[in-house]
């Protein structure tokens, strides 16, 4: 099989192997597909990480009357 790599990719690469994290190439190809899901579908390493108002904005959560007010405790407060 061929495959053809961007630049940026082939750098990174040769910057793994200079590091002596990895061996070969083979060594990176396996880490690569291991970090891949058992689905088949790979998961996006390069996305970018939400914020708070769009993690709830896309909860399956979102829309429902779910109250979180916290109840008092009820242990006796202790003075120490």
């Amino acid at each position: 099989m061929t495959v053809e790599l961007k630049p940026e990719h082939e750098r990174r690469i040769h910057e793994l192997l200079k590091s002596g994290r990895f061996h070969d190439l083979d060594e990176i190809l396996d880490q690569a597909l291991a970090t891949m899901s058992c689905e088949g579908s790979p998961k996006k390493i390069t996305e970018g990480k939400k914020t708070l108002p769009q993690l709830f904005a896309e909860s399956p959560f979102h829309g429902l009357a779910i109250d979180f007010e916290r109840f008092p405790d009820s242990l006796s407060r202790v003075d120490l």
